[in-house]
């Protein structure tokens, strides 16, 4: 009801003030499309994803089946047409726009395809910006150095970012998102730009997170990696509306 809604929200808005994790994520009957010319064409039909606090899920299907969607549906970026997202008690797209801004810095960490970093801080910088304010600039360098150091650039910390290799931007952009607070991190193809052992080593690391505690939900094309999950989704077999087959499923010609 909206007034159990409005309690459990102010609740949790308390709980993350306190600097409490989230610990568990739920999609329930995802459902997002489009219009393609005057047809409407279906991306996620009525699809069903969770995972706990410790987990890891890898999510994987041919491309244009709708991996990316899901995650961006999940991680709070895109609003589905119908279903609901929840962060434990809370129903995501249920808050307001200001809250949802809160939740995601506090609760939600990103790795996307593409690296996002800015070219003109250095390594060090790049991460510092990512952590609380009430963490001391000392406290930040010393932090920012030992998440350098754990994706392999400790000899390129101080370096200029538009000298690195698009490998090693990537794993720049992991250093910066595990830099944040958050319980929850959503990774789209995170090894995407990595060779074989620099991929291994990035999801060892991830897995160490699952099991300190964080939720990490993975897109990937490399199945190698559904090792380190302790479930693997293949988004191509549940992504059909009932009794029509995975052949026959609509999907967004496009990266997603």
């Amino acid at each position: 009801s909206q007034l159990n809604q409005g309690f459990f929200v102010k609740l949790a808005l308390k709980r993350i003030e306190r600097g409490n994790n989230v610990l568990n994520v739920a999609a329930k009957n995802i459902v997002v499309s489009f219009l393609d010319g005057d047809q409407n064409r279906s991306i996620l039909k009525n699809i069903s994803v969770s995972l706990e606090s410790g987990e890891l899920v890898i999510i994987m299907g041919p491309s244009g089946c709708g991996k990316t969607t899901l995650l961006n549906v999940m991680g709070g970026l895109l609003k589905p047409d119908f279903g609901h997202v929840f962060f434990d008690e809370i129903d995501y797209y249920e808050l307001k726009e200001s809250e949802k801004d809160k939740f995601r810095r506090n609760n939600i960490g990103f790795i996307f395809q593409e690296y996002y970093l800015i070219e003109d801080l250095s390594p060090i910088d790049n991460i510092r910006i990512m952590m609380s304010d009430k963490i001391s600039y000392k406290e930040k360098t010393k932090m920012a150095k030992a998440l350098i150091d754990k994706v392999g650039l400790k000899d390129k910390e101080h370096s200029i970012i538009r000298s690195f290799s698009g490998g090693e931007k990537q794993r720049l952009a992991i250093a910066r998102a595990l830099a944040q607070e958050g319980g929850v991190l959503f990774c789209d193809e995170p090894t995407g730009s990595l060779d074989e052992t620099n991929s291994h080593m990035i999801m060892g690391l991830l897995r160490k997170l699952c099991d300190s505690g964080k939720a990490i939900i993975v897109v990937t094309h490399d199945k190698t990696l559904c090792k380190y999950a302790d479930e693997v989704i293949d988004l191509s077999s549940i992504n059909k509306n009932e009794g029509e087959s995975a052949d026959d499923t609509d999907i967004y010609d496009g990266n997603s």
